[in-house]
């Protein structure tokens, strides 16, 4: 198997060789030709080294990778037994970087890019799923806590959530509808402090942050309970002017989590989190304005008028209550339960119109678990299902330089989504592992045009789809393990989707579906500390659905024929010290791909075979991070990113860049209860100017979003044991 995976980066870069001159292609598929060899003389050569379990974490050597179970696909392995490509990101690594967000750590996820137009607007893209995001997320379903955050429109505001929430990061790359519905982009998997560390201690914490472009930044937690009950209270509150013109933002943000056991057989846990954000849009530059003032918010252009005047924004309000009931039967059968509801408050003023959005929904999720042991088989078997409802108003006014005008359209949107799933997976002897399943999908959606008259109504519902998943996997003896994963993906249109924002609904678009064809192989290599986990992929997409821009800023979607989607993921971690009072750790992190489309005409142009806009073919990022008696660490980061093709015709692209970002910790235990850190960083140390989050297939030429120069943060942390 590690043979194909060889011959597979091989054959994927002689094609990309034979179809781009540029030198640097050229370089970038000799490092992927060079690391499959060596990748191959590695596990060649120490398939007989006995190894102990002493695994290391993803990029920091302080946690073991043997201690880390991962919940993907149900299946509580440990990474290193997971046969698919899942990458998990520890609060170890979530930690190396500003705490004000999570983008830079994200993006060190090989396939993942995570980008931020404003303080509060992020873009998340996983192989490529944001061709048909210009903003937000999209066709990746998201949970938190196990709640889904995706809401039943396809929807998910990542926003609501403050880097403080989050305590682990999981990510499922490639289609994940066999369990997790709709969705042929990914799926992420995160948990909040008392769902990944429920044995907390009982604490106060306060950290304050400030940085550039006048970033101000307070959270605070109290940690309290016992062994069977446990209950944390957050806050996180922020401002900043931003670094473009029109980009300052606000945000307030609550949570509660508790978790109640009941001896072994029983577990309750509650979440609830509310979130009060504004944050100004700048609207995206062409690139005679982009070089002439990167700062600059949208000028004014004939008839329209600029950003500033319009005063274009997100005034958003979320809340979210969900319960999870765990429940042991028996030492075979255990079962869990979730309920949730959810609402979404949301006013939009953009260039061309002045938008309300209201959002409620609820849903609940249910799965049942049987382990059984046939002989020296151990079997697992799921089943279950998952439901959700949205009751949505959509009222679009016109924008009269930042106040509400007349009314355009007025729209109820009532959304279902409904998943019925089963999957078993079997465990054989001499490490053999087959894990089968299939997801149930159903999805429609009914709109009832209120204004303008006469009163109208439009109902879709989407066939039936099935979307089966098989895994085979073998464990390589020493942490080792090599993987077979073939997956199908189903995503209908989302209502942003249907229901754009030129305000006119679109009946005609089509779900996408896919087939995910998968090698890889992940563990530990050289006495247990070279950690590596590869993969190549396949993925062919019927009916992508791409967005497009009109002159106006309105988006509008069309189904794109057919995608086809190849790629290499890699990501290594090195100790090049490990002493017990010192460490110097070394990681890096790739992917390569070549993304085209297929059978793809638009008015008249054949679009086959060109590169899919909004995607890097090549991505590196690499780091540094060295710890000195637990109490001062530092951290490098150094990140490229190959051009992009900004639009279907691929004759405009985003430049290539250099990141290079470096923090600083200072930790000082002022007594047995009383602990101190200090925290700074300075990001694009290299003074890059470049564009981060570009809009795509714009009208206009209006594509360049400047992400910041270079900028700085500080903070202080301070924690009391109780």
């Amino acid at each position: 198997m590690l043979i194909l995976i060889y011959y597979f980066c091989r054959v994927c870069s002689m094609e990309c060789i034979m179809q781009h001159n540029g030198y640097s292609m050229r370089i970038v598929n000799r490092v992927i030709i060079i690391t499959g060899s060596l990748l191959f003389f590695y596990f060649d050569n120490c398939f007989s080294q006995a190894g102990t379990e002493t695994a290391r974490d993803s990029i920091v050597i302080k946690n073991t990778l043997s201690e880390v179970i991962v919940s993907a696909y149900d299946q509580n392995k440990k990474i290193t037994r997971q046969p698919a490509a899942i990458f998990y990101l520890s609060p170890v690594v979530i930690n190396r970087f500003n705490p004000a967000n999570i983008v830079s750590a994200v993006n060190t996820i090989p396939g993942v890019q995570m980008e931020q137009r404003s303080p509060q607007s992020y873009r998340l893209n996983i192989r490529g799923s944001a061709l048909v995001s210009p903003f937000g997320v999209r066709n990746v379903k998201i949970y938190y806590n196990g709640i889904p955050l995706t809401d039943p429109g396809g929807g998910t505001y990542l926003n609501e959530l403050s880097p403080d929430d989050i305590y682990s990061f999981t990510v499922i790359k490639g289609p994940g509808a066999s369990l997790y519905g709709a969705g042929t982009g990914g799926v992420v998997l995160m948990d909040g402090p008392l769902f990944s560390h429920d044995s907390l201690e009982n604490s106060a914490g306060m950290s304050m942050e400030a940085g550039s472009d006048d970033l101000q930044r307070l959270a605070a937690n109290i940690t309290w309970g016992n062994d069977q009950q446990k209950n944390q209270l957050r806050y996180s509150g922020m401002s900043s002017r931003g670094y473009r013109e029109q980009t300052a933002a606000h945000s307030k943000m609550l949570g509660y989590e508790a978790v109640f056991k009941k001896g072994d057989a029983q577990q309750f846990s509650i979440t609830a989190h509310y979130t009060d954000l504004y944050y100004q849009i700048p609207g995206a530059l062409t690139l005679a304005e982009y070089k002439s003032d990167p700062r600059a918010a949208r000028p004014a252009a004939g008839n329209l008028p600029s950003a500033e005047e319009n005063q274009t924004a997100v005034f958003q309000k979320n809340l979210l209550l969900g319960m999870n009931e765990q429940y042991r039967f028996n030492d075979h059968l255990q079962g869990n339960l979730i309920i949730y509801g959810a609402y979404s408050d949301i006013i939009n003023p953009t260039i061309f119109n002045y938008e309300f959005r209201k959002e409620p929904h609820f849903g609940g999720r249910f799965t049942l678990n049987e382990n059984r042991r046939f002989g020296n088989t151990l079997a697992s078997f799921w089943v279950g299902g998952e439901w959700q409802r949205g009751y949505f108003n959509v009222t679009d006014h016109r924008n009269m330089l930042g106040a509400a005008g007349n009314m355009k359209t007025d729209d109820n949107v009532n959304n279902s989504l409904s998943l019925a799933f089963a999957q078993a997976d079997f465990t054989f002897p001499a490490g053999w592992d087959i894990t089968g399943g299939a997801g149930f999908h159903h999805a429609s959606v009914d709109f009832t045009t209120l204004f303008p008259a006469p009163v109208k109504h439009f109902s879709v519902t989407y066939d039936k789809a099935i979307s089966p998943r098989i895994a085979i996997s073998k464990e390589l003896g020493g942490n080792r393990i090599a993987y077979l994963n073939i997956s199908s993906g189903y995503s209908p249109p989302a209502v942003s989707q249907l229901l754009p924002s030129a305000s006119v609904i679109n009946t005609n678009l089509h779900p996408e579906t896919g087939v995910d064809y998968e090698l890889g192989s992940r563990g530990l290599l050289l006495d247990q500390k070279l950690y590596y986990d590869i993969d190549a992929f396949i993925f062919n997409l019927t009916k992508s659905i791409a967005t497009r821009r009109d002159s106006s800023g309105q988006d509008y979607f069309v189904n794109a024929g057919g995608t086809r989607q190849h790629g290499v993921e890699a990501f290594l971690s090195y100790p090049l010290i490990l002493h017990h009072k010192r460490s110097l750790n070394f990681w890096m992190s790739g992917s390569w791909f070549d993304f085209r489309y297929r059978n793809y005409e638009v008015t008249g142009k054949d679009y086959s075979n060109n590169k899919l806009p909004g995607t890097s073919p090549f991505t590196f990022v690499s780091g540094l991070d060295f710890n000195l008696d637990k109490m001062l660490a530092a951290h490098v980061t150094y990140t490229y990113k190959d051009q992009i093709p900004l639009n279907d015709a691929n004759d405009v692209f985003a430049s290539s860049y250099n990141l290079l970002d470096l923090r600083i910790d200072y930790h000082a235990n002022i007594s047995k209860r009383f602990n101190l850190a200090i925290l700074g960083g300075i990001n694009n140390l290299l003074n890059e100017k470049y564009s981060l989050g570009d809009d795509i297939n714009v009208t206009g030429g209006r594509y360049y979003n400047a992400a910041p120069r270079i900028n700085f943060y500080l903070s202080l942390v301070i924690k009391y044991l109780m």
